[in-house]
């Protein structure tokens, strides 16, 4: 996908930026003892305004931990490929004033990003997304489902090479079909 020129400068200029590579964790393996961020807009806290013809968003984020193994079982994922983390929407607290409410239904948060913080030689946090959010399980409303970031860009590239083989297959087909009829001296 390739941006409008001054997409880029717009989405700069809201103080975001765009990920580098450096900010994905591959081959992220999730123990229980991990602490994530879950950052994404659920639909409750989403809201249209006819007068504008706009949607309003409002980000969510969320502190939680990985699940141990037998949810992973549980609810039939694997940890190779996903992370479970925990949701307990009716023990949430605001981020600035760490006041207890409730959170958000989950629909809505699927595509947001799962993040781990470390901290770097210099002791600055650094957030890496491992993961991309995408279910909210009916047989256990108290956790979240991420696809592995590593899995799901090797989704895409199989996607996109599978794409380029059978483009490639039918260019050879199109090419020798043309081939028998315009050359009819070979």
């Amino acid at each position: 996908i390739r941006l409008e020129d001054n997409v880029a400068d717009i989405i700069k200029a809201k103080n975001y930026r765009f990920i580098e590579l450096d900010d994905i964790g591959a081959s992220f393996n999730a123990d229980s003892e991990k602490k994530f961020q879950v950052v994404g807009y659920p639909a409750s806290r989403s809201k249209y305004n006819r007068k504008s013809n706009c949607i309003n968003c409002i980000p969510y984020l969320y502190i939680t931990k990985s699940a141990d193994s037998k949810i992973y079982d549980r609810l039939n994922y694997n940890s190779d490929t996903h992370i479970i983390v925990h949701y307990e929407k009716n023990n949430t607290a605001e981020l600035i004033t760490n006041k207890k409410n409730t959170g958000p239904d989950g629909y809505g948060i699927s595509g947001g990003g799962l993040w781990y913080t470390t901290l770097t030689n210099e002791d600055v946090p650094k957030s890496i997304l491992v993961g991309i959010i995408i279910e909210w399980p009916v047989k256990d409303r108290r956790f979240w489902v991420a696809i592995k970031v590593d899995y799901f860009l090797n989704i895409i590239l199989y996607s996109k090479l599978k794409r380029l083989i059978i483009f490639k297959q039918f260019q050879e087909f199109v090419s020798n079909k043309f081939k028998s009829k315009i050359n009819l001296k070979g």
